[in-house]
């Protein structure tokens, strides 16, 4: 599905320590349960 470049990407990214990670962007209210109970994954 990637290129081979993207595996290339992240062995860059462990390299320096990190863990490569697919980001999905949501919209939560401050206000939301998932929010108050999880603030640590805004």
């Amino acid at each position: 599905m990637f290129p081979e470049e993207f595996k290339v990407f992240t062995d860059g990214i462990k390299q320096r320590g990190l863990r490569p990670a697919i980001w999905i962007g949501v919209l939560i209210p401050h206000k939301a349960r998932l929010f108050k109970e999880h603030p640590e994954w805004f």
